[in-house]
């Protein structure tokens, strides 16, 4: 009788840990498209030294922002992310910018650009089949061209990024709907001879395919 416990107990302990692994998330990998749409609050704070000069902006967006107008982070942004059996993932994610200004000053040196780079690890942990928590850290870079040649004027941040995506299972082949609120918080950045921080937080709305 105790043997037959022992191996029921066993038994059971093995389909637990089996199922919840497979459980851990929908799929081995994860390609997104992040930040498409959504709400947030940006602010850049600049130290002149003996004056620093902080400049916000809050913004709604749909599929698009400009890069000389709003403050931000560059926006949407491509994923791709793998997931352990456990549920832990590593990935990142990449977007690119670029503004040509139409105006009666318009030159070859007018073409404003920025790249961002946001390496981050996290784990994913499915609440139900069709609803996920997927909380994520890592860190943001971004770097800027102003396109006037001098690389001095460039512009560079780096910030501490904190995310938890709301993942909503939409039934279409591994797709789905990922709410996410989140934070960059600014550690650095600016320009060779001025000192600049950029901090960010939202809600913002994407999309993510499993497989």
């Amino acid at each position: 009788m105790r043997r037959f416990l022992l191996s029921a107990s066993l038994a059971v302990a093995g389909w637990l840990h089996v199922s919840l692994a497979q459980a851990a998330a929908p799929g081995t990998w994860s390609i997104g498209v992040e930040r498409l749409f959504g709400f947030k609050k940006a602010t850049l704070e600049t130290d002149l030294g003996n004056v620093e000069v902080s400049r916000s902006a809050t913004s709604v967006s749909l599929l698009s922002r400009t890069v000389p107008t709003v403050v931000g982070y560059p926006e949407p942004r491509l994923a791709l992310d793998y997931i352990f059996s456990g549920g832990v993932s590593l990935g990142g994610a990449l977007a690119y910018e670029s503004v040509d200004p139409d105006d009666e000053n318009d030159g070859d040196g007018d073409n404003l650009s920025a790249w961002l780079l946001a390496p981050r690890v996290g784990y994913f942990a499915s609440v139900t089949s069709g609803f996920g928590l997927w909380p994520r850290g890592g860190f943001t870079f971004v770097w800027g061209d102003d396109g006037d040649g001098n690389d001095d004027d460039d512009p560079s941040f780096t910030a501490l990024t904190v995310e938890v995506p709301l993942v909503f299972n939409l039934g279409l082949g591994g797709l789905g709907l990922a709410v996410m609120p989140h934070i960059d918080f600014g550690l650095g950045g600016g320009t060779e001879d001025v000192d600049q921080t950029l901090t960010e937080f939202g809600l913002q709305l994407g999309l993510a395919a499993f497989f």
